[in-house]
């Protein structure tokens, strides 16, 4: 074959593949025409369900918005407080996407697409405010009573081996 048959066949393969729709994904068109199945789960403040069955929270606002703005109609379906039985309907399309603090691990990531995370939280350890230079300060700190009592038993013991082995001699 010569290079320009090459080259012509290499460029009509190559746009005869751009050109496919992307199987794997379905469009937001095809959303528009049904309700999508949202799955969520009561964990404040993300999301909760107040008394007369209307949803709020972080997650649950975000998702309106996002829905609002692809103008995408939805339904919630509540799950209990468990994720694996989320990602199961999520497999078995029972459930089109998930609204919830769900845990984000690698397994998870294989197998769905996960938004960027959008809340931090940490975790903080609260002491008590001590003077912490010092000689005095290292000194109390080393010596507590956990560790004077047997150090106390041990130099009481030996010399109780001491005097004894004295007195036998």
């Amino acid at each position: 074959m010569s290079a320009r048959r090459v080259v012509g066949l290499a460029v009509g393969v190559l746009a005869w593949a751009f050109s496919m729709p992307a199987l794997a994904e379905p469009r937001v068109e095809d959303f528009r025409v049904r309700k999508l199945v949202v799955g969520t789960m009561r964990v404040p403040p993300f999301a909760s369900r107040g008394d007369d069955g209307v949803w709020s929270g972080l997650s649950i606002e975000l998702w309106q918005k996002v829905a609002s703005q692809l103008n995408l109609g939805y339904e919630f379906r509540e799950f209990d407080y468990d994720p694996d039985a989320m990602v199961q309907a999520l497999q078995t399309r029972q459930i089109d996407l998930v609204v919830a603090a769900m845990p984000v691990t690698t397994d998870g990531e294989a197998r769905f697409d996960f938004s960027h995370a959008y809340f931090a939280a940490g975790v903080g350890v609260a002491v008590r405010s001590e003077p912490t230079a010092g000689i005095l300060a290292t000194l109390r700190r080393l010596f507590t009573w956990q560790l004077l009592v047997p150090i106390g038993g041990l130099v009481g013991l030996l010399l109780l081996v001491g005097t004894s082995l004295w007195l036998i001699e």
